[in-house]
């Protein structure tokens, strides 16, 4: 591994490579980075702490907390 090779990563730490398929559009195509149509990944996370802030705030009104 080249990371390990330019000692960028210690011997000590376990490496694992997930696939996770191909990135889908809403229109269920592939994703075609050269025509410059995907999401930039600033984006994505944005939309994905709001969601998740949704999702903890519409939990929190039906939570008794104590």
């Amino acid at each position: 591994m080249i990371a390990r090779k330019a000692d960028y990563i210690p011997e000590s730490l376990k490496l694992e490579h997930h696939m996770f398929g191909m990135m889908l559009g809403k229109d269920g195509r592939p994703f075609k980075t050269r025509s410059g149509d995907t999401i930039k990944l600033n984006d994505l996370l944005d939309e994905a702490m709001q969601r998740a802030t949704a999702l903890i705030q519409s939990k929190k009104s039906t939570v008794n907390w104590r």
